[in-house]
């Protein structure tokens, strides 16, 4: 009898502690510790809806809303800055202060012609809310193009020889029902870029054949090409045209930057590379690398015989350069420019190359 009595006990004890475990009973439950109380007289920055879903909509015109944010704090709000993440996201009007309990309307617009398919717009608010200081805002959805690019970016070549004549296709595609017809606006006469409108089905597919004509200047290339359309809801297209155009002798880094205080940690050689290439013209062949100090190592290792070569900077540990850097000299086969520096810097020294000790002799 008294077994059994131990057993019943011993099973009951497994129920309640099962029955506390799982929270299914409140039997002296533990009340949750309540959040730490925050400055009650610090304002707080309180928006009705930070997400607007604009859904699936047409590129047409801009599209606008406005966010509702109130200051349920016991202190005015101050707004310090709105910060769009993207450039087609404008700022509209918004007050500068909330006074406790005071709603105020944010606006903003998006230029529709600059989005495409699914996006997400995120703006930040800045105030002198101490538990909120950036206040995350989000404008997303759905964008079509009645008249579809692709790529929707436009003719963006990339890195090219200014000294060759490259071309880049952009496919126009009509997404209405209605026949479509496109006229290519005569671009500006210093456009660098040549422009051919091919329609390659009727009223359905066209192609924009773009070339970038020699010679172009080193640096970025850019132009925008502008289309007529039949479509009284979007009545232009806009193209743009982005080309860069590197130095015909390039180095990557121009300037190595040491930081000494992840230096004097290390035990081992740290090592930095350089890359040689030659953007167009004749092969250019590396002859040697040098450095201005017995403590750091340079090696050459050519990857394409004349055109890319890499250079390996071998920085000693607790290496700390003097105040005036010191440089890496690549000298190659080149008689317009023999060698290239590449200053040696610690992050806090300033950028600009000093003359160099290094003996340099001539190619050959």
């Amino acid at each position: 009898m008294i077994s059994m009595i131990f057993k019943y006990e011993a099973k009951m004890l497994c129920v309640f502690s099962l029955i506390l475990t799982c929270g299914v009973l409140p039997i002296n439950a533990a009340e949750p510790a309540s959040e730490p109380a925050g400055d009650i007289n610090a304002p707080v920055i309180h928006p009705a809806a930070p997400i607007h879903d604009f859904g699936t909509t047409w590129a047409s015109g801009p599209m606008q809303h406005s966010f509702s944010i109130t200051n349920t704090g016991k202190v005015a709000l101050e707004i310090s800055r709105v910060a769009p993440a993207c450039g087609c996201t404008t700022v509209g009007e918004y007050p500068k202060r909330l006074e406790p309990g005071k709603e105020g309307k944010f606006s903003f617009t998006l230029d529709s012609q600059k989005l495409y398919g699914v996006y997400t717009k995120l703006i930040s608010i800045y105030s002198n809310d101490p538990h909120t200081p950036e206040l995350k805002l989000t404008l997303k959805g759905e964008c079509k193009h009645y008249i579809e690019l692709t790529p929707y970016t436009g003719a963006a070549f990339g890195r090219i020889n200014g000294n060759e004549a490259t071309s880049r296709t952009v496919t126009i595609k009509n997404n209405t029902e209605e026949p479509l017809k496109l006229e290519l606006r005569p671009p500006d006469a210093k456009s660098k870029f040549k422009y051919e409108l091919v329609e390659k089905e009727p009223g359905k597919l066209f192609e924009l054949h773009v070339t970038a004509t020699p010679p172009l200047a080193t640096g970025m290339v850019h132009d925008t090409v502008t289309l007529t359309t039949n479509n009284d809801k979007q009545k232009t297209v806009l193209v743009e045209v982005v080309a860069v155009v590197p130095e015909r002798l390039e180095v990557m880094p121009n300037v190595i930057t040491i930081n000494t205080a992840i230096l004097s940690t290390l035990k081992t050689n740290t090592t930095q590379t350089i890359t040689f290439m030659t953007n167009g013209g004749p092969p250019v062949k590396v002859l040697e690398a040098l450095v201005d100090d017995p403590a750091i190592k340079v090696g050459v290792d050519e990857q394409d015989p004349g055109k890319r070569y890499t250079i390996s900077v071998l920085i000693p540990p607790k290496y700390v350069p003097p105040d005036t850097g010191r440089t890496v000299v690549i000298r190659i086969e080149d008689s317009e420019k023999p060698f290239i520096l590449v200053p040696i810097r610690t992050m806090q020294a300033p950028l600009t190359p000093t003359p160099c000790s290094v003996s340099i002799g001539t190619a050959g």
